[in-house]
């Protein structure tokens, strides 16, 4: 079997351990990298999600709206 390059939200959580509502969460609040939009998909780049994570899964930084009230 060929490794996909571009892999879908239900794959991401299971590669990662986590359920797809969890996963969906975090790309709503950019904590992973930003998918791309292919043909409809929705969809995220394996060695970018691969090399985020040997980086220490950084999250993005925050915008406005997540820093309001502190």
């Amino acid at each position: 079997m060929t490794e996909r390059y571009a892999i879908r939200a239900r794959d991401c959580a299971r590669m990662f351990g986590v359920s797809l509502r969890t996963w969906r969460n975090w790309a709503e609040q950019k904590l992973i990298p930003k998918p791309r939009r292919i043909g409809g998909a929705v969809l995220w780049d394996r060695a970018e999600l691969e090399r985020w994570f040997a980086d220490g899964a950084k999250a993005a930084e925050p915008t406005d709206d997540t820093t309001e009230g502190q």
